[in-house]
């Protein structure tokens, strides 16, 4: 946010449209890996650890900037970096027999087929996501096809426990060999929370991403001045007697007719922030809170506007317009 001069309200809206990349880093980490079927069945290749980056859908990542940590419960991404990975397992990992839900099946995957041996992306990707040998999301590994989620363990459920066990002392009417009874595996489910917690501090938001939002931001900006620069001449020329003020907010409502005193006075303020000006082109501007405005006209007079009469003002320009 600092590096751009975005409000988080913006950061957010450049991650949930994709304009901004972001992705999320792990520690080493037991995964899960598997194919979807269905929205709740799953089809499992295989179970690794993985240390390295992952991406998953904008939603988890804008949920990490407003709150210190989430937990991805069955949620899944995709594994970015085939480096990252070790212990590649192929077993079932679980004591409870298929179907195991989520699990319908367990269609096992080789290493060797999963990442693939035909180019070295470890070594191309050594200092990613620093550099840019890969865009975040390419879907260019073999790897890439898998989604995966942390690894869950297995529990039993203390109420059906409890259940299991009243059912066998009404049967047997004993009590000292229930308390040494083997776990029945049928009634064993998944647990997806106690491995999937993700902080703050996991978040990453590559450079090249960033030199890329930048270049994007500037290309907006310097059209935004040629049409300004455009309508500026015009306003000027049209109604030399309107006030530098009126000018300013009417090139505003060059490129938002219809814009609220609310966005429009913010505009003026971050537009004030920035060191060439799109809208205030004269400079007129001296300071803007929450409550008014000063600045100077061409001629050297001070004025100050208060925020109770940007409104009818605003109003006032509008009908102007339409007359």
């Amino acid at each position: 946010m600092e590096i751009l001069g975005l409000r988080q309200s913006e950061l957010h809206h450049a991650i949930r449209s994709n304009t901004l990349k972001a992705v999320l880093y792990t520690k080493a980490r037991n995964m899960l890996l598997f194919r979807r079927i269905e929205k709740d069945q799953w089809i499992g290749v295989a179970t690794c650890a993985y240390l390295g980056h992952i991406l998953c859908h904008p939603s988890y990542i804008t949920s990490l900037l407003d709150a210190p940590k989430i937990l991805f419960e069955r949620g899944s991404f995709r594994l970015l970096d085939e480096n990252g990975i070790s212990n590649w397992t192929i077993a079932y990992p679980f004591i409870r027999p298929l179907p195991h839900n989520p699990l319908v099946d367990w269609q096992p995957i080789d290493q060797s087929l999963a990442i693939g041996r035909s180019r070295s992306i470890a070594e191309q990707d050594e200092n990613w996501p620093i550099g840019q040998v890969r865009p975040i999301g390419q879907i260019n590994t073999p790897l890439f096809a898998f989604a995966a989620t942390p690894l869950p363990s297995e529990f039993e459920p203390a109420l059906k426990a409890i259940n299991k066990w009243m059912e066998n002392y009404q049967t047997t009417k004993k009590f000292e060999p229930l308390l040494g009874k083997a776990k029945n595996a049928d009634i064993l489910e998944l647990d997806f929370i106690s491995n999937s917690l993700f902080n703050f501090g996991d978040l990453r938001i590559p450079s090249s991403e960033i030199e890329q939002y930048k270049v994007l931001i500037a290309e907006n900006e310097k059209a935004q001045k040629i049409d300004i620069a455009v309508t500026s001449v015009i306003h000027d020329t049209y109604n030399q007697r309107e006030n530098q003020f009126h000018t300013l907010v009417n090139r505003i409502l060059d490129r938002n007719p219809k814009i609220g005193a609310k966005d429009a006075w913010r505009i003026i303020e971050e537009d004030n922030d920035r060191d060439e000006k799109l809208f205030d082109t004269d400079h007129i501007i001296l300071a803007i809170d929450e409550d008014g405005i000063e600045w100077r006209s061409r001629h050297g007079n001070e004025a100050s506007f208060k925020w109770a009469s940007f409104r009818p003002m605003l109003t006032k320009l509008k009908n102007r317009r339409k007359s």
